[in-house]
């Protein structure tokens, strides 16, 4: 055998290999990306969480060194939970600064309200939280820009049929129910 085929041989049976470590992987991707899932808002998708599980999944088995002392199944987890992880830092319009003052927001109302026992008033939280009124309003402004707006509204007035949103918008090639009204008079 010359070295080009036991070379071409050695990669053939590497690939074949490392086509076999990712299959036996590809549960932990979904598992780990239904966790992250559970923690997310509704608008999150989860295939999209697993499309990018699976990209970090194929990374790991790219870069997996067999010759550490690391199993692939403890190598890879981690890289299926960052490559997640970090196509949602993607997405994110805010930033982990901003994220983490949202939740020491929430954290404080709910300790005013288990205190208080009613929901506790701006200024409260603020004190609470030990900033200024302005300044806690300042976040809050810029935490309601984060939210995003659903995509589903109802079109009938029994409340039963949603449509994208989109959908709902008005043609502009159809005539304004106005004018056909002054038309018809």
């Amino acid at each position: 055998m010359t070295a080009a085929e036991l070379a071409y041989t050695q990669s053939a049976a590497a690939a074949e290999s490392a086509d076999e470590l990712v299959m036996r992987e590809l549960s932990q991707v979904y598992y780990i990306a239904s966790r992250i899932r559970d923690r997310l808002p509704q608008h999150v998708d989860l295939e999209d969480l697993v499309n990018a599980g699976v990209i970090g999944l194929l990374e790991a088995s790219r870069s997996f060194d067999s010759s550490k002392s690391a199993q692939f199944k403890t190598f890879a987890k981690f890289r299926i939970r960052g490559a997640i992880l970090d196509s949602l830092r993607e997405l994110d319009w805010g930033s982990r600064l901003m994220r983490r003052r949202g939740r020491e927001i929430a954290e404080a109302t709910a300790r005013l309200e288990a205190r208080l026992g009613r929901k506790p008033a701006e200024a409260e939280i603020a004190k609470e939280m030990q900033l200024d009124l302005e300044h806690y309003r300042k976040i809050v402004a810029q935490l309601d820009h984060l939210h995003i707006t659903g995509q589903q509204v109802v079109r009938t007035e029994d409340n039963c049929e949603t449509v994208d949103l989109i959908e709902s918008a008005p043609n502009l090639d159809d005539p304004d129910a106005f004018d056909l009204y002054l038309k018809a008079k």
